[in-house]
């Protein structure tokens, strides 16, 4: 018997307790209009470049989400875009060499007019092929990788880290 009620309140507290993981997605990664993010980018760019005597090179990290559609079209990622995340991760987060173990393609989106690429974690590609129909709404969440580099050129990676076809 006693058993038996070891098995109920555990199995019970389980459901209890466990909640849907979008919840606390939603808590650490920050809705944003993708527009507005890469126009701040941009302003920022052009201001620190008038600047000659401030630091061309910075970085950044951050976790947002927004929808998109996506277009249907994948691609391999390219070599500069891999090196661009990896100086990112070796920086903020002490991992080398990393990007190349979690992504292989970059996914073609539309978000607010805007097309633009993204990788997409390995481990999700499988799942969000079977899920997510060429043109119809996602809730994305990712990891945007921001580099200005010493020659003046700036990336922006969202490195796509969940999604969700049912956010509403």
């Amino acid at each position: 018997m006693k058993i038996m009620l070891f098995y109920f309140f555990t199995l019970s507290s389980f459901s209890f307790f466990s909640q849907s993981k979008f919840p606390d997605w939603d808590k650490n990664y920050i809705l944003k209009n993708l527009n507005t993010v890469l126009s701040e980018e941009i302003n920022y760019s052009k201001k620190i470049q008038k600047d000659t005597t401030a630091v061309m090179y910075y970085i950044a990290a951050t976790k947002i989400r927004f929808l998109s559609k996506f277009t249907g079209n994948v691609r391999k990622i390219n070599q500069n875009n891999i090196d661009s995340m990896d100086r990112v991760f070796m920086t903020k987060f002490g991992k080398k060499n990393f990007t190349k173990t979690i992504v292989d393609h970059e996914y073609e989106f539309v978000a607010n007019d805007t097309k633009i690429w993204m990788p997409i974690q390995k481990v999700l590609e499988d799942d969000f092929l079977k899920e997510i129909n060429k043109n119809a709404p996602v809730l994305l969440y990712t990891l945007h990788l921001n580099e200005h580099t010493s020659e003046r050129q700036l990336f922006n990676h969202f490195l796509i880290s969940e999604f969700s076809k049912d956010w509403q």
